[in-house]
């Protein structure tokens, strides 16, 4: 998606919240958007808003976890990722991106245990 149609979804979205009650999905939404905007601070603000709606929320956690990554926030992305892949054991794609953080981050022997965990779909974080 071009930054034009990033722009044009928050608009959407924005309206969304208007005419509806506050639903963490949509502030997810927002975040992902500004995220792919590279705008890492309306994106948090949008993602602690989605997590403000509903803790246990893993997308917003695993878009968190992303966001502060790129500011090089990393104790703060990898509690975010680590939570995210609690709450959604089955979500591979989240225990994947958690083993390749841990294994960025010199983690090796925790990084083989997930990323192993993940292609087999079981549960190892």
């Amino acid at each position: 998606m071009a930054n034009g149609e990033y722009r044009k979804a928050i608009n959407v979205l924005g309206r969304v919240m208007e005419m509806t009650e506050p639903d963490p999905v949509v502030y997810n939404d927002v975040g992902f958007c500004y995220m792919m905007l590279n705008e890492p601070e309306q994106g948090l603000e949008a993602l602690d808003e989605a997590l403000a709606l509903g803790l246990d929320n893993e997308e917003a956690l695993h878009n968190i976890s992303l966001l502060l990554t790129e500011k090089s926030d990393l104790k703060e992305a990898e509690r975010a990722l680590y939570r995210a892949a609690q709450i959604a054991p089955e979500f591979s794609e989240i225990q994947a991106d958690y083993g390749r953080f841990l294994m960025r981050h010199d983690r090796l022997r925790d990084a083989v245990r997930i990323l192993r965990a993940a292609s087999t779909g079981s549960s190892q974080s």
